[in-house]
């Protein structure tokens, strides 16, 4: 039970009584514990903001059965463990905010095509490896991505010329090397 005046769940009631959760936003007051894996039964489940409280563990695997998600807030939560691949079967997802959690591994390639993603924020984690050379080839509204304070490595790769609506990339704090592709520069 969510304790907080500033929590908010909508939805819809259908026949007989039903529920369909389509948007959670919890307060900063959550009880400490990890993210309910019943989560994952909200099939109708829009957006989910648990950010800034006191939640902890790892991303559950079902969280990705919420095929409706368009916005996916869990930033600032103690977050451990690595990115599950299976985010890329959120196909109407247009914002993702995973900032200033303990996030480790490779960010899974699967995050760089989903079309819909318009802003994405990873950064503060200690994400490793180097950037998959498809990032912009699955990513065409790509608005904003940041990627700060990490441990990412390697080139940028070219094909990040593919976000053409990219207005905002923030790698700062990482170690990539090499040329900086030319979108970049102008």
């Amino acid at each position: 039970m969510i304790e907080e005046t500033y929590s908010t769940v909508n939805g819809t009631y259908g026949a007989a009584g039903t529920c369909e959760v389509t948007s959670i936003w919890a307060g900063t007051r959550i009880p400490v514990g990890e993210i309910p894996e019943e989560i994952g039964s909200l099939v109708a489940l829009q957006n989910l903001n648990l950010g800034n409280n006191g939640l902890k563990g790892t991303i559950p695997i079902n969280l990705f059965n919420c095929s409706s998600l368009q916005s996916l807030s869990l930033d600032d939560i103690g977050l451990t463990g690595t990115m599950p691949s299976e985010i890329g079967e959120l196909r109407n997802l247009g914002y993702l905010n995973l900032q200033f959690n303990s996030l480790t591994g490779t960010i899974p390639s699967t995050l760089f095509n989903m079309t819909t993603l318009r802003v994405i924020h990873l950064w503060s984690n200690q994400f490793s490896g180097q950037l998959p050379s498809e990032f912009g080839h699955g990513l065409p509204n790509l608005e904003e991505i940041y990627l700060w304070s990490n441990q990412l490595t390697g080139q940028l790769p070219s094909s990040i010329s593919n976000c053409s609506k990219l207005t905002v990339i923030d790698l700062g704090i990482n170690s990539f090397s090499g040329p900086i592709p030319d979108i970049l520069a102008t």
